[in-house]
């Protein structure tokens, strides 16, 4: 039977990204949860609209930021997937 051996190191490095990309996902949710409870009137001590406008600015920026990094890894894989590639097959 035939094995290919590739990327010693990915394993550990997607585990770690995984990690990172989920604990990043958890902690918006988290947050985004606070920020609309605090538009509810009985719930919050501030104002309405003093908590809305940081919390569309906060949402705005989070999003371009989350636009820019999904190209630059679009960019990254497509560099990635148009290389040639040599492997060793071993028996």
């Amino acid at each position: 039977h035939r094995v290919l051996f590739s990327c010693p190191g990915y394993a550990t490095s997607s585990l770690a990204f995984s990690v990172k990309q989920n604990t990043r996902k958890i902690y918006h949710r988290i947050h985004s949860v606070t920020l609309f409870s605090q538009q509810i009137p009985d719930v919050s001590p501030t104002g309405k609209y003093t908590t809305l406008l940081p919390l569309m600015i906060i949402l705005t920026i989070s999003g371009i930021k989350e636009i820019v990094e999904d190209y630059k890894r679009h960019m990254a894989d497509r560099l990635v997937n148009t290389k040639n590639t040599i492997g060793k097959i071993l028996d």
